[in-house]
This record gives C-alpha cells, sequence and structure tokens, in this order.
C-alpha cells in the first residue's frame, strides 16, 4: 500500500530508507551539498560493491561465454574496445516493460574497455622481471593466468563519468621442481612492461592513465595539463569535476523521474493502480549509483605520476634542444623555467 505523502513533489515515490543520523532531520538537501565537503589528504577511492559491482561481473562472465562460443569478445567483432549500457531511453523502456516495473538501476550501470591484447595481435610478451632466468627472454614468453576479481575492473575517472576497464593478468609460469621454471611473477594487460612490448598503434588505443587503485581518463588528463599553462588549480579542478560529475547523475535522475510521470500518466488513463516507485540513488551511495569524483590530493598524485612517466620524452627534447642554436637554447630556457612555475602553481595554489 503506498502511504506516500500526496502533498509532497513526486509523492509517487517510495519514502526513502530511514536514516541512522538522528540530526538529519526530514530535509532532504541535494546530492551537490552531499559532496561538498572538504577533500582529505586521503585518496578516498571506494571500493566497488552492489549494483555497479554485480554489473561488472555479468559483463565478465559474458565475456567469457563469447570468448569461448567464438574465440573473440563480441565488442571486438563489432570493431570497438566499448561495452555500453544502453541509451537511457531505451534502457527505462525496457524497465517499464519488464515483471519488475520501472526501477532507475540501469541508468547506473558505466561504460566498459574491454583490454585483451591476446586477441589483437601475435607478439610474445617477455618476462620484465630482471631476478628471472627468463629476462626479456621472447622464446619463455609469459601465459595468460586469468581474470581479475578483485577487483573486477579498475576504475577511471573521465570528464563527466567513470569507466571501468575489464582486463586479464599474465604470468611467468612457474613449475615446481623444474630447471626451466619462470619466475611466477604476473602482471595486468595495461601494465607499463606489458605495454612498451605491444603494437604502438594497438596502446595508442588505451584511453587511460592508471595509478594503483584507480585511473585518469587520457583527454581529462589533457584538459588538466592544458589547465595548468593558465594556472587552474588542482583545488579548482576537483571543484569543477565534482559539479560536472553530480550534473551528470541529476540529468539522469530526470529522465526517470519523467519516466514516472509518463507511467503515472499511462496507468490513470486506464484505470491501472499507481505503484510506489523506487528513489533514484544519491550521487555518493557506494552500492547503487557510486558516483565519484577526484580530490585535489588525487589530482596532484596523479599529475606527478604522469609527469614522471612522460620524463623520458622530456630529456629527449632537452638532448635535442642542446644541439639547436642559441636563440633557440634560450627560447627553451625560458619555457622551461615557465613549466617548473607552473606546477608550482598547480599544486600550491588553492584558487
Amino acid at each position: 500500500m503506498n502511504t506516500t505523502d500526496p502533498s509532497l513533489p513526486f509523492s509517487y515515490l517510495s519514502p526513502p530508507p530511514p536514516t541512522s543520523d538522528p540530526s538529519s532531520g526530514t530535509d532532504c538537501g541535494s546530492d551537490l551539498d552531499d559532496v561538498l565537503e572538504e577533500d582529505s589528504e586521503k585518496d578516498d577511492d571506494p571500493h566497488i560493491k552492489g549494483i555497479i559491482e554485480t554489473y561488472l561481473a555479468s559483463v565478465k562472465d559474458k565475456l567469457v561465454k563469447e570468448i569461448l562460443s567464438h574465440r573473440m569478445p563480441d565488442c571486438y567483432m563489432a570493431k570497438t574496445f566499448w561495452i555500453n549500457p544502453p541509451d537511457h531511453f531505451f534502457a527505462l523502456k525496457k524497465s517499464l516493460e519488464s515483471s519488475d516495473g520501472l526501477n532507475p538501476i540501469s541508468l547506473y550501470y558505466p561504460r566498459i574497455f574491454v583490454w585483451l591484447p591476446e586477441f589483437l595481435g601475435n607478439s610474445p610478451i617477455a618476462c620484465q622481471n630482471s631476478e628471472c632466468q627468463f629476462y626479456k627472454d621472447l622464446s619463455h614468453p609469459m601465459t595468460v593466468k586469468g581474470w581479475n576479481d578483485n577487483p573486477i575492473a579498475h576504475r577511471v575517472v573521465g570528464l563527466d563519468q567513470n569507466y571501468f576497464i575489464i582486463t586479464k593478468r599474465i604470468q611467468c609460469q612457474k613449475f615446481p621442481n623444474s630447471d626451466s621454471s619462470g619466475c611466477g611473477k604476473s602482471l595486468n594487460y595495461y601494465d607499463p612492461a606489458v605495454l612498451s612490448q605491444l603494437d604502438p598503434a594497438l596502446v595508442a588505443e588505451f584511453p587511460a592513465f592508471l595509478t594503483h587503485r584507480s585511473g585518469i581518463d587520457k583527454t581529462l588528463m589533457a584538459l588538466i595539463r592544458a589547465g595548468l599553462a593558465h594556472c587552474l588549480s588542482s583545488s579548482a579542478w576537483s571543484k569543477v569535476l565534482r559539479e560536472i560529475h553530480v550534473r551528470e547523475h541529476d540529468l539522469r535522475e530526470i529522465k526517470y523521474l519523467q519516466a514516472i510521470q509518463r507511467d503515472i500518466k499511462f496507468k490513470k488513463n486506464h484505470g491501472y493502480g499507481v505503484p510506489s516507485y523506487q528513489p533514484f540513488s544519491t550521487f555518493n551511495n557506494e552500492s547503487e549509483y557510486a558516483g565519484f569524483y577526484p580530490s585535489r590530493w588525487f589530482i596532484n598524485g596523479i599529475y606527478m605520476d604522469f609527469m614522471e612517466e612522460i620524463r623520458p620524452v622530456s630529456l629527449s627534447s632537452d638532448r635535442l634542444c642542446d644541439q639547436m642554436g642559441p636563440f633557440l637554447q634560450a627560447s627553451y630556457i625560458y619555457d622551461k623555467a615557465q613549466w617548473h612555475c607552473n606546477i608550482c602553481c598547480f599544486i600550491y595554489s588553492c584558487k
């Protein structure tokens, strides 16, 4: 029985679950207010669980079946690395026609990037452990160990939403009591030691720069670097990304509420009873929508990791400029000093 108050906006929604915070009262507030708290120095990238984890597990199981069936993921056969959830209009239409009725769960599903180089080339991958007897020995290539399961996929922060990368691990196979045994070390297919051995044209398709727990989209990283040139601080970037990510959540919620209004109108016109609808998840509900935006500490850390990663390219440019004429050298020294100034501005300013 629907006991919601008809005087409230969207009275056809189920009441939200009770809160354990006695000081919260009945003020719903806004999702943006929920995430405006001061960032901590902690990375604070939450563990994936709930609806998102279940969805990622279902996608992995589907990939396993596709590979067993025709030796390649369906997305690769369709000439794409991406698995995209249905567009919201079709997702809500399918939900409405299901036996469970209209619900917002399909609007929480993220995009997934499938990275399985074993199906995209024949290049052997050599062990990069310098203590292994097969160090850089292509005659003893690493072999597939299996899928990741904790976590199932690697989260990547994008401009307005996050996506996930699903891959496998490979290993330098170890045989007990054997002189031809490897070291047993395993790596993800997106590990830099593996990427450096793949076809550069294939590696160029990889969309993200990864850290141990999370990652950032390359296009977003390019925007952050461009912002650096104009002294846009990490604190400012965190606030910008927070607003854009929360906006994406709110747009999805509006689509769901519009679908509810259409369903109510249809049911009333045809004499059906109006059911109680599931509320849309808050932005930072880790078990449902699981929204996440990077803190300024996260951006600081991943930016410095990125600059360290491209440092060899910068050093190569240094050597090249050393061979150029005095005018270019003077110009380069000025630009290099400006570059260091911009890094300090990015890290320490709080604009």
